[in-house]
């Protein structure tokens, strides 16, 4: 099937996020997504047990969206990081068309970034493995902290020298303070890094954060169907109003700018 790349889309773009226990639920959640307006849609598959490569093949053609892969350590899979690992090159071969390697992935770390050696080459040879099956690596880290501006550049700064396409953090953002300074960060990352990036934050002022950033440099919102999904939604919004939104303002800013 062809369809536009993740890393192709005009940014920003919205990209719909699917969480859910079942192959019937996903791909519900899927198609509600791509009708709501979704321009590409994450599949997280950690709470999915028993994935047959035919559930993968059936996920990929339920939409015309490219599908950026994903299983994280949610949801007591029960599952190692070289399972998880396999997973994800199981999904690009199945027609993904980006996959997410954790930072820390083979070396579990709280910053969720591993300067182990071993698991840097384990993960280099996770990345050349992906991209032989014909899909993007973005490289990720979910952190429960707010970071520094210089902080976070540091951190997708070593994701680039790993190889990866596109490069994403979430940390905390719970005070004023904290906002101001998840700007200053967007606007540091646009200006030095190379790659694609996401910086989305959680947090009190997660929605905030997560609707300014696009009009910095950020590449895309992420929304959800709440009503759909069994964990926090609390940083996400719909698809749908997220769809009004980059209509109404990001369509007519200069992504130069």
């Amino acid at each position: 099937m062809n369809r536009v790349k993740f890393t192709d889309l005009p940014r920003p773009f919205v990209c719909a996020l699917v969480q859910q226990p079942t192959l019937e639920d996903t791909i519900a959640m899927m198609h509600q997504s791509d009708y709501d307006g979704a321009q590409a849609i994450g599949v997280d598959l950690c709470r999915m047990k028993d994935v047959s490569d035919d559930d993968l093949r059936k996920i990929m053609r339920c939409t015309t969206k490219p599908v950026y892969a994903m299983c994280y350590r949610y949801g007591d899979d029960g599952r190692t990081d070289d399972e998880r690992a396999e997973m994800l090159v199981r999904m690009a071969r199945a027609g993904a068309s980006i996959a997410d390697v954790m930072g820390d992935f083979f070396d579990p770390q709280p910053t969720q970034i591993t300067f182990d050696e071993t698991a840097v080459q384990k993960q280099r040879a996770l990345i050349e493995r992906i991209h032989m099956a014909g899909c993007d690596v973005l490289m990720s880290s979910h952190l429960q902290k707010p970071m520094a501006a210089e902080e976070i550049y540091d951190h997708l700064h070593e994701f680039e020298e790993r190889n990866a396409d596109v490069v994403k953090i979430v940390p905390l953002v719970n005070t004023r303070a904290e906002l101001l300074e998840s700007i200053r960060a967007t606007m540091l990352l646009k200006e030095k890094l190379v790659k694609p990036f996401i910086h989305v934050c959680n947090g009190a002022f997660g929605r905030h954060q997560r609707t300014i950033a696009p009009m910095l440099g950020e590449m895309l919102l992420f929304g959800m169907e709440p009503t759909r999904h069994t964990g926090d939604v609390v940083a996400h919004l719909p698809v749908s109003i997220l769809r009004d939104i980059e209509t109404a303002v990001y369509e007519h800013i200069d992504p130069e700018l």
